[in-house]
């Protein structure tokens, strides 16, 4: 069974950890300069430890609600009757798909 992503505020920075197929953990933090997800997992330890009490985890819903209200875009596209796919524009053109 695929372990689904995780969802954090790292005070108003979306992060979103998302286990990959090998068995890692992508880490994928919202730009606010270029309005994209880019990959940093110096976050991983900052979400992790807290130690600056700044992480909240949060739920699908609301870190999409936050990343459109940082002037990020969602794109709603249908691939079946039940399930959509959430795609964030990512950098070089990957983009990151949440699955509902």
């Amino acid at each position: 069974m695929r372990e689904k992503p995780q969802y954090f505020l790292y005070g108003k920075t979306p992060v979103k950890f998302e286990p990959t197929p090998s068995g890692g953990l992508r880490v994928q933090v919202f730009d606010r300069k270029t309005k994209k997800f880019v990959s940093d997992s110096t976050y991983r330890s900052r979400v992790l430890y807290d130690r600056d009490n700044l992480t909240v985890m949060v739920d699908q819903a609301e870190f999409e609600r936050q990343v459109v209200g940082l002037g990020g875009r969602r794109i709603q596209r249908d691939v079946s009757p039940t399930q959509k796919v959430w795609s964030y524009q990512a950098k070089a053109g990957r983009s990151i798909k949440l699955f509902r």
